[in-house]
């Protein structure tokens, strides 16, 4: 997981490397946020001293929220994203230079947020769950550290660092 607040907006991109990834866009407020991903997906953290302390619950049966504490770390840490046709790839780099990500070739971009009255609907939640088991999702592939680059069917693309203001 990582997360990239510049002033009140905040990105964050959770993954676990292999097929599966949420991303919460949205807006902090004195260093507390409360973030939902499209697939209903909820972040809720603190932000006080440099440190991050929150909690993740996924849309998904029978798995328990995942909680967090996190140090604030300095660039090139962080989140990137590429694109290349219909496929985005992310990844969180961290400070000790590993990297993990996946790419989804389902649609780059249209991470919409969903609204909190929706996702208090079962079946706005069983829906929305439909469409993560639909999506195309696999490991990301290998970035170089540094250059950011990687190659993506037969062309070498760059990944761009994500910020808190950015629309992905």
């Amino acid at each position: 997981m990582a997360v990239t607040v510049s002033g009140a907006n905040v990105v964050a991109y959770a993954t676990n490397g292999t097929n599966d990834e949420a991303y919460f866009i949205g807006k902090q407020e004195g260093g507390h946020m409360d973030l939902m991903s499209m697939y209903g997906d909820r972040l809720q953290a603190s932000l006080n001293d440099g440190a991050l302390t929150g909690e993740m619950t996924t849309n998904a049966p029978r798995v328990a929220p995942v909680t967090f504490r996190a140090s604030s770390v300095a660039g090139p840490a962080g989140i990137y994203t590429a694109t290349h046709d219909a496929a985005r790839m992310t990844w969180v780099v961290r400070p000790d230079h590993t990297m993990t990500g996946v790419m989804d070739n389902s649609a780059p971009g249209n991470h919409k947020v969903s609204d909190a009255a929706q996702a208090r609907s079962q079946a706005f939640l069983d829906g929305v769950r439909q469409m993560r088991l639909a999506r195309q999702i696999h490991q990301a592939p290998q970035m170089a550290y540094g250059t950011w680059s990687m190659q993506m069917g037969g062309t070498m693309m760059k990944a761009v660092r994500v910020t808190g203001d950015m629309t992905l």
